[in-house]
């Protein structure tokens, strides 16, 4: 997935015989498709943490979250802006929602002029992009949250239930 998303839309929509916007709509939902992957996965490495700390006997769902994804997801570390990220936010009209959560993280550490030189944009636009990127890993993290509040919630009815038992 991630090779047909770093492609130049113009290029792919050539391949597919697509027209460029299909084409990036395609590359859009595979990016999301990416993304909720690596939410699924931070989510069940934090429920695997919890389980961890707090551990229950004979839980069916704790082998589940035992299974961590194996998607190849690049970290922090392995890139500033990559090409795959400077194509994104020159190309598309909302880039923070083909931008994975590593992603969005390096655009909005970045200082205002490295984007700025970087893309050939004005300060008060990469000020804008940057604003966007931390709204939208913003919500990410709230989801995360939430499915982290539901998880201990869940638990503690499964506690309450066997309290009473």
């Amino acid at each position: 997935m991630k090779a047909l998303i770093d492609v130049p839309s113009a290029e792919l929509a050539k391949e597919l015989d697509e027209t460029l916007k299909g084409t990036e709509a395609i590359q859009d939902s595979l990016q999301r498709a990416l993304d909720n992957r690596e939410e699924q996965r931070e989510a069940k490495e934090l429920l695997k943490l919890y389980r961890n700390t707090f551990p229950v006997e004979n839980d069916e769902s704790a082998k589940e979250t035992d299974q961590v994804d194996g998607s190849n997801l690049m970290t922090s570390e392995t890139f500033w802006l990559n090409k795959h990220i400077i194509e994104v936010l020159r190309q598309k009209a909302s880039p923070e929602l083909s931008l994975s959560n590593q992603e969005l993280q390096e655009i909005f550490r970045r200082s205002e002029g490295d984007l700025s030189s970087t893309l050939n944009r004005s300060i008060e636009e990469v000020r804008y992009l940057q604003q966007d990127c931390r709204k939208e890993f913003d919500s990410r993290m709230a989801k995360v949250k939430s499915l982290e509040e539901l998880s201990q919630y869940s638990t503690m009815k499964r506690c309450d239930t066997v309290t009473e038992s």
